[in-house]
Parts: structure tokens; sequence; C-alpha cells
């Protein structure tokens, strides 16, 4: 008898337990508002799907994950594969409002939050293991500037993966305004030019050295 009381028992707490899961708080928005194009709407739940991750969809036709990383790694999926909804601004992607020259020059702290934010995003793609990012507002007619150290995990050589090289760019683009392809750097961690040419050097001895303006 008391064993069947013990195992009534530990049924009960499972079930209150998964009861619980299922409206647990640390599930989060991907976007914070609602998708309103059934048909992206389904191919963004198919491609949440395909990744095995679970979801919780509310009336409002918000989508949620399991916690924040997660959310950050499918809306870098979607900004890859170009599934972002058009009704929902790019910038709402990254929960933060957009750099300008004037935010990046007078506020460090704001600075740096916000480009490890950026980083954050970048090394949610499954191939990248770190990343750094240098960011230059222009002066003087000068353009905007980004330059990324990636590295990768073991085993991955990014310079046979240029998918993974696109879609740095992508986030990059979605995340600095007026950031042009031609004045995007990425490079690996041993400095092996991956995308670019950076203006800022010359090809001398048979290889890339800084030149003095």
């Amino acid at each position: 008898m008391k064993f069947l009381r013990l195992l009534i028992l530990l049924i009960f707490c499972a079930g209150i337990k998964t009861l619980t899961n299922c409206s647990d708080p640390r599930f989060v928005p991907i976007f914070d508002v609602p998708i309103m194009n059934q048909a992206l709407f389904d191919r963004i739940v198919l491609r949440i799907n395909q990744e095995g991750i679970k979801t919780s969809i509310n009336k409002a036709r918000v989508i949620k994950v399991a916690g924040e990383h997660t959310a950050k790694r499918m809306r870098t999926i979607l900004i890859c594969e170009d599934l972002i909804p058009s009704e929902i601004d790019p910038w709402n992607i990254f929960n933060i409002r957009r750099w300008t020259y004037t935010d990046f020059e007078r506020d460090k702290d704001f600075r740096r939050t916000h480009k490890q934010m950026l980083i954050d995003h970048i090394k949610t793609i499954d191939e990248i293991g770190d990343a750094q990012i240098t960011i230059t507002f222009g002066q003087w007619d000068l353009p905007i500037t980004a330059n990324v150290m990636i590295t990768p995990i073991p085993g991955i050589d990014l310079n046979a993966n240029q998918d993974i090289i696109e879609s740095v760019t992508k986030i990059l683009k979605f995340a600095i305004l007026q950031l042009l392809d031609e004045n995007i750097i990425i490079t690996d961690n041993d400095g092996l030019i991956l995308y670019g040419t950076p203006p800022f050097l010359g090809f001398t001895d048979g290889k890339w050295q800084a030149v003095t303006r």
C-alpha cells in the first residue's frame, strides 16, 4: 500500500512538473510582434521544428522558444535564410535600437553593450566558436566599416564554407545602419582574409601589410 501511494505521488508530481514546463516563464519570443503572413508563419515554424526546438505559440501568433540563447540562435538562422517577416522592423530582431554615429561616439557603455549583442548573435552560428568586432563610424565623409575576426570550432575550414561568411555579413548589415558590403572585412583567427579587401592594407611581399596614410 505504501508503495502504491508513493507511485501515485510520483506520477502526480511529474504531472505538475510537465504543466509547469509548458508555461515556463523562461520562454522568450523570437519576435515581439505577431507574424500575420500565414505562409511565412508556417515556414518559420517548420524551420524551428527542423532544429528540434520546442515552441510556445500564443493566440496572438507570437512564437516563443526556451531561453534567450535559443531565441538568438533562431533569429540568426532566420536572418541568414531570409525568413524575416516584412512587418517586422529588422532592428526588432536584436531587441535594441539602431546604432547612430552620435550614440556610438557619445556612450562607451552603449557601444560595448551593442557590440556584445552582435557578437552573441554571430556566435550562435554552429560553426563559429568566437568572434571579435571593430566598428568604425565614418568621419569626414569616410564610410562606416566593420572588421570581424571569427574563430571556427575545431575541424571547420571557414574558407571552404562561404555560407558561414555570408551569414555573418547578413547579421552585420541587419545590425548596423548604412553598412555596405564593400566596407565589411572578415578574417579568421589566423589573419586569413575571408571576405572583402581592406582599403587600409597593401599587398606586399606576398602578404597583407598595413599602409601608412
